[in-house]
């Protein structure tokens, strides 16, 4: 049924009533009217109403090329008309080879094989028991005792077991504790609030520091360390802002207040779609976002900001 035949006000009410969204506070998102997007173009997503936002986490951080791409989508539909789907197990299909062929020649010296996978939770899991059955089959009884993993602390790696297991977002995943499997953790590189007080002026690494000497004390039983690439994303290097009640003290918001929630609403009635992570404001912008659409981003995020603080 196409959507333009149903009206956005029962589209609201099936929403509400059939999806439960996942890290929504479903009590409160029943409370709310509904954000129903139709379609999306360029940095852009349209709601059922014809509003228009900017795409500020890229539809959760992997929109790369911009919504609705030309090339994108005439390549999606060259394949669907040959084939939608056909499995790697015990067979292969032409463009999971010729894939895995250019990746392999784009990824770091060693990097010999593609492993697919359909997220980055499950890539996780994958990593977990790639690197876990490594040393199991190495034959040498010592290596057998290689099965904790080391992750950092704040680390977000995704919601299975296993990844979560590595992950260190009480917030969301506190709940679960009794389901997951030890790690050792160490210290984010959380500058903002480095556990030895320091500045970037006067840092001497100590974060590094005690990384080392964890793997040094544990390296018996270390199967790997994990790790977000390159930036370690939910613990404060992605773009974001974290909300507090005072700049020189860095007191927090009570979670009641639910601060980070109140900006995001503020900057969608402008026109922006943000994500909060508790009192964090996660920025993270389609990648082909032209100067202007990013200079607009971040003055919707001030002016959101700014209405809901007073600051």
């Amino acid at each position: 049924m196409p959507t333009a035949t149903i009206d956005p006000a029962v589209l609201e009410k099936w929403d509400q009533e059939y999806i439960w969204h996942p890290f929504t506070q479903m009590q409160q998102y029943q409370q709310e009217k509904p954000l129903i997007i139709e379609r999306g173009e360029g940095s852009y997503l349209y709601d059922v109403y014809g509003n228009k936002y900017l795409d500020g986490v890229s539809s959760l951080w992997v929109t790369v090329h911009g919504h609705c791409h030309p090339r994108i989508n005439r390549a999606i539909i060259r394949q669907l008309e040959k084939v939608a789907h056909s499995t790697l197990l015990g067979l292969s299909n032409v463009p999971a080879i010729l894939l895995a062929q250019r990746l392999v020649q784009m990824a770091p010296a060693g990097l010999s094989k593609v492993f697919y996978s359909d997220s980055g939770a499950t890539a996780v899991e994958i990593a977990i028991k790639m690197a876990y059955q490594y040393w199991q089959q190495q034959g040498n009884e010592p290596y057998r005792h290689k099965k904790k993993f080391l992750c950092l602390q704040l680390a977000y790696h995704g919601d299975t077991i296993g990844a979560v297991s590595v992950g260190g977002i009480d917030t969301f995943h506190r709940i679960f504790a009794p389901l997951l499997f030890e790690t050792i953790t160490a210290p984010a590189p959380y500058c903002y609030r480095c556990p030895w007080q320091q500045e970037q002026s006067n840092c001497r690494r100590e974060c590094l520091q005690e990384l080392e000497k964890i793997i040094q004390q544990h390296q018996h039983e270390l199967a790997a360390m994990i790790m977000e690439p390159l930036v370690q994303g939910a613990a404060g290097l992605m773009v974001g802002i974290e909300l507090v009640l005072d700049r020189t003290s860095k007191e927090p918001y009570p979670p009641e207040a639910q601060i980070g929630h109140r900006v995001i609403l503020a900057a969608r009635q402008k026109g922006l779609i943000l994500r909060p992570l508790g009192h964090v404001l996660v920025l993270m912008p389609v990648l082909t976002m032209s100067i202007d659409e990013l200079r607009q981003m971040l003055t919707i995020t001030y002016e959101s900001i700014a209405q809901v603080t007073g600051a």
